[in-house]
């Protein structure tokens, strides 16, 4: 008995132990899946959300100016009645893919209307064309039910509510001009009699 108290002791000891439980597989992260892509733009360009921005009236010179845009950022479009020649300058910001002819394509919601265009040679690039301002497509822009599209080859539309301000240029843009009459002198002294 001696032999196995030692024995049994040593299998009491043993089968207090906690035996290691063995470590749990690893769990395999999943990378989150990437954001949905943005939806498709709409087939009809009427139901697609305006451009980020608002419209804001300046002046310059004698020049009026609407430009569309972030506040505290280049504008991305800008529309300005050049009173010396009643010429309207339409300009859109970026430039046209390398490649491709520059054209601004006005759309109202019943008309379009394309532009041979220039890119201006500033940083950053914009794509700007002139019309006088008696263009009736510039009427059908204004009174447009809404928003009007300015489209460029090569870059994104920009859908832009039709605000006042752009009707304000195209107006002055109009405005008849008044002659200039000299001043007609007036006599040194009054023949005037006072009683």
């Amino acid at each position: 008995m001696r032999i196995f108290l030692p024995l049994l002791l040593g299998l009491a000891l043993s089968a207090c132990a906690v035996a290691p439980r063995p470590s749990p597989a690893p769990v395999a992260t999943v990378a989150p899946p990437p954001p949905p892509a943005p939806p498709p733009p709409a087939p009809d360009w009427r139901d697609r959300p305006f451009t980020q921005g608002i419209w804001a009236l300046a002046r310059d010179g004698g020049d009026s100016i609407a430009q569309f845009g972030r506040p505290g950022t280049a504008p991305d479009f800008l529309i300005r009645c050049m009173t010396a020649t009643n010429h309207v300058y339409l300009s859109r910001a970026g430039a046209p893919a390398q490649g491709r002819s520059a054209a601004i394509r006005l759309s109202s919601t019943e008309t379009s209307k394309s532009y041979s265009a220039a890119v201006g040679a500033s940083v950053p690039p914009y794509v700007w064309t002139e019309t006088p301002g008696s263009d009736p497509q510039l009427d059908l822009l204004s009174f447009s039910r809404g928003r009007i599209l300015v489209s460029v080859a090569g870059m994104e539309d920009l859908v832009l509510p039709s605000w006042p301000e752009f009707a304000r240029v195209v107006e002055d843009c109009r405005g008849e001009k008044k002659p200039v009459f000299p001043a007609i002198p007036q006599p040194s002294q009054s023949d005037a009699k006072i009683n």
